[in-house]
């Protein structure tokens, strides 16, 4: 694990509010192979970052903003997670086990490979097939798009006839 300073982890997460604000200002948050239990991330917005093989275990993240990222092979057991928002993350290979859940947001997101999720408190995750999820998403992305180019079709139909009609008509 790679060792971070609080003043380092707080310049990283300043700089990703900033390119939440304007992407082109600022940088997308990007955590690799860090020890961040020692770190206060409750309350913090830190949606569409990107944490890898980070290491929370215990951590306090109560009310953490954490929708839309990708955070995959952390360990995140006896972490205290309630009122969270993880809406349409990708939460891979992680462990959860013994981790507080509670009032969280989870809606969308992909829990593939979690690690004792069992034991978790006020998410459950069992009942939920993230697989069957994600192909009805990806139905409905295709019937969006073949609804987009049927009406692209009908809509070229109207304007040539529109205009056939037009010209016959002088």
């Amino acid at each position: 694990m790679t060792k971070i300073t609080g003043p380092e982890l707080k310049a990283l997460i300043d700089d990703h509010g900033e390119w939440l604000i304007d992407n082109k200002k600022g940088r997308k948050l990007r955590l690799i192979n860090y020890d961040l239990r020692k770190f206060d991330l409750s309350e913090m917005n830190l949606g569409w970052s990107e944490i890898i093989n980070c290491y929370f275990g215990g951590s306090d993240l109560k009310g953490i903003d954490l929708s839309w990222s990708k955070i995959i092979g952390c360990d995140l057991s006896n972490c205290d997670l309630r009122w969270s928002n993880l809406g349409w993350s990708e939460i891979i290979n992680c462990d959860l086990s013994c981790s507080d859940f509670s009032g969280s947001s989870i809606k969308g997101s992909d829990f593939t490979g979690v690690i004792n999720a069992h034991t978790t408190v006020g998410l459950n995750i069992l009942r939920m097939d993230t697989v069957e999820f994600r192909e009805k998403q990806v139905s409905q992305e295709r019937e969006i798009a073949e609804l987009k180019a049927e009406n692209e079709r009908l809509t070229k139909v109207v304007l040539t006839t529109r205009f056939q009609l037009w010209r016959g008509g002088m």
